[in-house]
């Protein structure tokens, strides 16, 4: 329905090479236009998209977002925000003796310190720990959230954490972008694979978002880049910062220095 995939996590030019990846693979991707209509006796047989476009199918799976059930809380009187249920740091709800976690509570956005939603499973499981703590008299504090995430289809990763640049813009920040292409793997060393790379910064060049996708060693950087944010490093600070090396397993230069080094010249 919406004009790319991965809209939350990725700007438009990454998720277009998914959708590339996806074509190479034989998959057709219709984007703009929502499923208005299925055909089908005893089974599903035919999907329509609008008024022409029709296409056999055999299954159909909708796969339509999630929405937060507040039912119950509503039932006990919590405090409800403009998702889902409010909650402090301690996983508490507004009602006492009454606590709430995963895809049905809102979270503190770490970048501009409103209330956000987060339905990830890293996400429930770090508020569950948190809720555990709290009831057993221990100390606790769910931290601020990044929504960082990583995923694969076929051969190809893909991940995020932060802001893209059109969330970003939405939120009054003027992003400063760089985009590169990497390899995985020192260049000369076999099977070496292309890793795609966009880094946002805000106006000060602190890094406020990341994009990746390769065939391999997504995760772990996007991870770094988490630890980066999280820390309020900008593209200079990441830039200087010492890496590992190893030709079987990264570039001399790792590709992430590569995108903030790249992105720290728009501020000279």
């Amino acid at each position: 329905m919406l004009p790319q995939i991965v809209p939350r996590s990725l700007d438009k030019d990454m998720s277009d090479i998914l959708v590339k990846y996806l074509e190479m693979e034989g998959i057709k991707v219709v984007l703009g236009k929502p499923i208005t209509k299925l055909i089908g006796e005893t089974k599903v047989e035919k999907a329509c998209f609008g008024d022409e476009e029709i296409y056999d199918a055999d299954m159909v799976i909708m796969a339509t977002g999630v929405r937060a059930e507040l039912e119950l809380a509503n039932m006990a009187g919590c405090e409800i925000g403009r998702w889902a249920i409010l909650v402090n740091d301690r996983m508490e709800t507004s009602v006492e003796n009454v606590y709430a976690v995963g895809d049905c509570v809102e979270s503190k956005d770490l970048i501009l310190g409103s209330n956000t939603i987060s339905q990830l499973g890293t996400t429930a499981v770090r508020e569950s720990k948190t809720l555990a703590r709290t009831i057993c008299g221990k100390k606790s504090k769910f931290n601020p959230v990044l929504n960082s995430m990583v995923s694969k289809v076929g051969k190809l990763e893909f991940g995020a954490v932060g802001y893209t640049t059109s969330f970003a813009q939405q939120n009054r920040i003027r992003p400063v972008v760089q985009k590169v292409q990497a390899l995985t793997r020192a260049r000369y060393y076999p099977n070496a694979k292309p890793m795609d790379i966009k880094v946002i910064c805000d106006g000060n060049g602190t890094i406020i978002g990341c994009q990746i996708i390769a065939e391999e060693r997504v995760a772990e950087r996007i991870d770094t880049m988490t630890l980066a944010i999280t820390e309020g490093l900008t593209c200079f600070d990441l830039s200087n910062m010492e890496f590992a090396y190893a030709p079987p397993v990264s570039m001399v230069t790792d590709p992430l220095i590569l995108a903030v080094e790249e992105v720290s010249k728009k501020f000279t």
